[in-house]
């Protein structure tokens, strides 16, 4: 009768430590990789106004009609999607972009003045 015990109790041991053990995954995925981007307007468009990415005041201005129409480099994770927000005095434009390079330039431009285009370089 013990030695019965015995094995109830070892049986339950192992199923609650397998249990323990498939409970405990960790999943490991690759590190973010940073990297520098520049945001330009296209010369000539009437994007004009502060950068924000991701919700970050960038603070850098891009003025299509006068100067500057580029940021400096700005630095931010590659391979993975950002929200692009040009806040300017009287309306705001927005866009989505993911950078997939090191010193890659996004150019900004809009065919009717409401829709932000990115052109990629």
């Amino acid at each position: 009768m013990k030695l019965a015990r015995k094995y109830v109790l070892l049986g339950l041991a192992v199923v609650l430590f397998a249990a323990l053990l498939s409970g405990c995954s960790v999943t490991v995925g690759p590190k973010p990789i940073p990297g520098d981007i520049k945001i330009c307007a296209r010369e000539g468009s009437v994007i004009s106004g502060w950068v924000y990415i991701d919700g970050y005041d960038m603070d850098e201005y891009i003025d299509g009609w006068f100067r500057p129409y580029c940021t400096d480099w700005i630095r931010t994770t590659l391979d993975e999607e950002h929200r692009l927000e040009i806040r300017g005095s009287t309306r705001t434009w927005r866009g989505r972009f993911t950078p997939t390079r090191d010193r890659q330039i996004f150019t900004l431009d809009t065919r009717d003045g409401e829709d932000l285009d990115l052109i990629i370089y």
